[in-house]
């Protein structure tokens, strides 16, 4: 099976806590350890913080050997507490814990340019930024600092401005007052006025896939109306940045999901050993609706897997669509689906 094979690539990389040597594992593309070589994008290293608690230190780098990130994780438990197929998976529970568990930002994170420049740095609550964070360009100079507030991000649909300034080094926005223009690749992506760190007035700019245009009026940082126009000159009104249904409506997230979940099936071997757990799946939804790139996100057991495959295929013939909006165009997004599997009395 699958987990074995996982236990036995990553056991060969791993050294002794008790030696005070970290441990390493190899990370796909979503930081979730993996044995299978060619999804190896990341290896981390981790060591206990302390004692007491179940947080790591961790250093990430990539497949040429440069240093991508460090910062602080937390073991987050992802499985049922009845899951003792676990104790299969070798004699060491830490082991199985960095295997098996979520590793979640908790704490200071920097990650790193491939030439060893500071690319990004600041204090992450939960898997969420908060606070100050700091933006380098690849040279090493400073590019902007932003406020990070999740609810307030949630409400605005996007970051306060700190400071910023361009890749000339002139000071754009200072102390949360100035304008804001941002380029990339000579295209113009953003532009407007900061007020006490919150967007002002009018706001325009092109989209990073240089196909559509925006134009955006704001008061006090609250947006009161917004238009879009994409390459064929088609306008959209809007009045949310971000509109996403499947993440921000349960009723909307029901429709899609419910006709997948019907199709579930526990899987026999499971129900036979009198086990439960998980199975993540993980896809992209399209701007015309299509579903692709459905493939295994997170895994516990591969019956589990193959289960929850199985019923997405299926299902989703049957679900209603509600796309995501992005300055109210259609966009392409990923999604991260669970399925759970629980012995029932």
């Amino acid at each position: 099976m699958r987990s074995f094979f996982i236990l036995l690539f990553i056991t060969l990389s791993f050294s002794s806590f008790g030696q005070n040597q970290p441990y390493r594992l190899t990370l796909n593309e979503d930081f979730i350890p993996t044995f299978t070589e060619s999804e190896v994008v990341y290896v981390r290293f981790l060591e206990k913080a302390s004692i007491n608690d179940s947080t790591f230190n961790i250093k990430d780098y990539r497949k040429d050997g440069t240093l991508y990130q460090i910062g602080q994780v937390q073991l987050k438990s992802l499985q049922n507490e009845k899951a003792e197929f676990f104790l299969l998976h070798g004699d060491n529970p830490m082991m199985r814990a960095l295997i098996f568990k979520k590793q979640e930002k908790n704490g200071p994170f920097t990650s790193f340019y491939p030439n060893g420049k500071k690319e990004k740095s600041g204090h992450y609550v939960e898997d969420e930024k908060v606070g100050l964070h700091t933006e380098w360009y690849a040279n090493g100079m400073v590019k902007a600092q932003y406020i990070h507030d999740v609810e307030r991000k949630r409400e605005l649909g996007y970051t306060p401005v700190e400071n910023f300034q361009d890749s000339l080094g002139n000071t754009l926005v200072k102390n949360g007052q100035g304008v804001f223009i941002q380029y990339e690749n000579g295209i113009l992506l953003d532009s407007g006025k900061i007020v006490n760190r919150l967007r002002e007035g009018e706001w325009k700019g092109t989209f990073k896939n240089q196909q559509s245009m925006y134009r955006e009026v704001y008061e006090k940082g609250v947006l009161k109306e917004g238009y879009s126009t994409d390459s064929l000159g088609n306008t959209f009104e809007y009045k949310k940045i971000l509109s996403s249904p499947l993440t921000q409506d349960q009723e909307t997230a029901l429709k899609f999901y419910k006709p997948i979940y019907r199709k579930v099936q526990y899987p026999t071997d499971a129900r036979v050993a009198g086990i439960g757990g998980k199975a993540w799946l993980k896809f992209t939804l399209h701007e015309n609706g299509k579903v692709s790139n459905l493939k295994i996100y997170r895994s516990q057991l591969e019956s589990f897997d193959q289960a929850a495959l199985k019923a997405f295929q299926k299902g989703i013939k049957k679900s209603k669509i509600d796309l995501p909006l992005f300055k109210g165009q259609p966009f392409e997004h990923t999604y991260i689906v669970p399925f759970k599997f629980e012995m029932m009395n």
